[in-house]
């Protein structure tokens, strides 16, 4: 709640002040409510399969590859979130976004880059006790003193995928991470820029509608 007049915030209870005047003739302060926001840009990246994999697969998945990517691209543990989409409860889809705007180019540098999401997935072997070159099983992590099971704060779990600890599972996922790391990226080509794209549309648009839709 804002007085407009003197830009003082105001208390919950003078919200029914109005304009009308006060016994002087003097108009009362007229408040209005203010809904501060913030808008910001941060690079994001979905990972989308074609057959998607069960919910174990996918949390497992996600904390593997949130990991590799952190340590391949020397990022802090607050520069980088990863997130089930549309909810931890029905996991289809993995989105990775860096934490501050504008961020480190991690994530573009995983699909510009050739060789960083092979790097990656390597890493991800490596975070989950397997040789990235073979697959075998490692046990544990190299300081570790007992074997690792199914998961470990060495690997998979962390203080922010607490949720999903009893999901996760490094052995679900090494199949899965051999056949990325084998994988080729490739970045499809895009025919015109984003302003020619949106020229043709709104030059193509029939109704008021689309054109408020395309300038949204």
């Amino acid at each position: 709640l804002l007085d407009v007049e003197k830009g003082y915030w105001e208390k919950k209870e003078a919200e029914q002040a109005d304009e009308s005047p006060d016994s002087d003739g003097n108009p009362q302060k007229v408040v209005q409510r203010v809904v501060p926001f913030v808008e910001d840009r941060r690079n994001a990246l979905i990972l989308e399969f074609s057959n998607v994999p069960e919910k174990a697969v996918m949390a497992s998945l996600q904390a593997a590859l949130k990991h590799a990517i952190q340590l391949v691209f020397q990022l802090e543990d607050g520069e980088l979130s990863a997130e089930a989409l549309p909810d931890p409860s029905n996991r289809q889809l993995i989105l990775f976004y860096e934490s501050a705007e504008g961020g480190a180019g991690a994530l573009r540098r995983m699909v510009s880059d050739s060789g960083a999401f092979k790097t990656v997935t390597e890493k991800a072997l490596e975070i989950c006790h397997f040789d990235p070159a073979t697959g075998a099983d490692l046990g544990k992590a190299p300081n570790a003193k007992e074997r690792c099971e199914a998961a470990c704060y060495d690997c998979l779990m962390s203080y922010y995928n607490q949720r999903d600890h009893a999901d996760l599972d490094r052995f679900l996922i090494r199949d899965l991470l051999i056949e990325l790391r084998d994988s080729t990226v490739d970045v499809s080509p895009v025919a015109a820029t984003r302003d020619e794209h949106l020229s043709a549309l709104l030059a193509t648009s029939e109704s008021d509608l689309e054109r408020s839709f395309l300038s949204f």
